[in-house]
């Protein structure tokens, strides 16, 4: 098995504190709205099946969770194939 190779096109992961240029803080200030995020269900104002109620959301290297209508929310399935199975039992553990 080869290991991966850094080539045009791969998509790679990182923490924005390492990004040498422009500094994290600068481009933290530049996310715009459209940015979308991938997190977790923490609690719903009143079960999640009415269409004004809203979802608290926490996002890995967010420190404060996000308060979203739960209409807007769409469910990451791409996410949850890409996980290892372990992590998916895992998450389903936590649920219950």
């Amino acid at each position: 098995m080869q290991p991966n190779r850094l080539i045009s096109g791969r998509s790679v992961t990182f923490k924005l504190k390492d990004a040498a240029c422009p500094d994290w803080m600068d481009t933290a200030r530049s996310i715009g709205p459209e940015l979308q995020v991938t997190g977790e269900i923490v609690f719903f104002s009143d079960g999640g099946d009415r269409k004004n109620e809203f979802a608290i959301i926490e996002v890995a290297g967010i420190h404060t969770p996000l308060i979203v209508p739960v209409e807007r929310l769409t469910a990451a399935a791409q996410m949850a194939e890409e996980q290892p199975c372990e992590a998916i039992e895992n998450s389903s553990r936590k649920a219950s």
